[in-house]
């Protein structure tokens, strides 16, 4: 199975996230990431570790974080 997506999909999945799960948003992904190593599945959790990293940037982006990017 070919679990890749592009940098695009990437950040619609991580911004869905975020959208959805606030706060927990990284939790999500962790979890997914775990289900993908107990499922034997390197690309699948591979693919949840790049969402992971988009959704820490994108919370770190909120207004209102303490956090800057720039």
């Amino acid at each position: 199975m070919n679990c890749s997506m592009n940098e695009k999909d990437i950040w619609r999945a991580a911004d869905w996230i975020v959208e959805n799960h606030g706060d927990q948003a990284e939790c999500v992904a962790y979890d997914r990431i775990e289900d993908m190593i107990a499922r034997a599945d390197p690309a699948g959790a591979l693919v949840w570790k790049q969402i992971l990293a988009a959704v820490k940037q994108l919370q770190r982006s909120c207004p209102g974080s303490r956090e800057r990017l720039h």
